[in-house]
């Protein structure tokens, strides 16, 4: 956030580098800075990061096994063999069942506050998409802020189908959050 946040607000490159940094921190974040170099490629493409993000809600409803089961037959030599004991155990149906039993085990507004944010997100990104997409587009800043998090939470929807792919949409979060404060804040001058 630290390193990204400037880059798309300000076009601040020095601080990129802490983004890269992060990947010492957990291996997975090398996800974001891969979907950043994406990014980067493809630029401001709000209809389609819309259309991913809207598709991939629903994406994130299908069956786990089949899933699953369609990538490791069209795409068996995807994964280096290394990895494939590790993405095997994030693609079980037992750890699924043990992250789903250990999320109800928590407190209501614990498991009810996810779906809340999940639901409020899904409505003030339709909201801002359908009314306040020309004021948006005047806003070169709050543009690439939007069409990056549009992407990020998209293809976090979609990793999510994996037991430990909700991470993802937790990252993506934080930046659609600055986002609808910078809206509001820039609505208001």
């Amino acid at each position: 956030l630290y390193g990204v946040l400037p880059f798309l607000l300000e076009k601040d490159y020095k601080k990129l580098g802490f983004s890269v940094l992060s990947v010492f921190f957990h291996w997975s974040f090398i996800f974001p800075i891969a979907v950043l170099l994406l990014f980067s490629i493809l630029k401001n493409k709000l209809n389609l990061y819309f259309a991913l993000f809207m598709v991939s809600a629903f994406i994130k409803e299908l069956d786990m096994d089949m899933v699953r089961n369609v990538l490791l037959s069209h795409f068996p030599g995807f994964v280096p063999d290394v990895y494939d004991v590790r993405v095997m155990s994030y693609a079980n149906n037992s750890v699924a069942e043990n992250v789903k039993n250990e999320i109800q085990l928590g407190a209501w507004y614990v498991i009810y506050s996810s779906v809340v944010i999940k639901w409020v997100v899904y409505a003030l990104m339709t909201y801002v998409y359908i009314f306040r997409r020309k004021i948006i587009q005047s806003l070169s800043n709050l543009t690439t802020l939007l069409c990056f998090s549009l992407l990020l939470y998209g293809l976090g929807n979609i990793f999510s189908l994996v037991p430990s792919g909700f991470r993802y949409v937790e990252v993506a979060k934080t930046f659609i959050f600055p986002f609808i404060i910078l809206l509001v804040t820039s609505s208001t001058k």
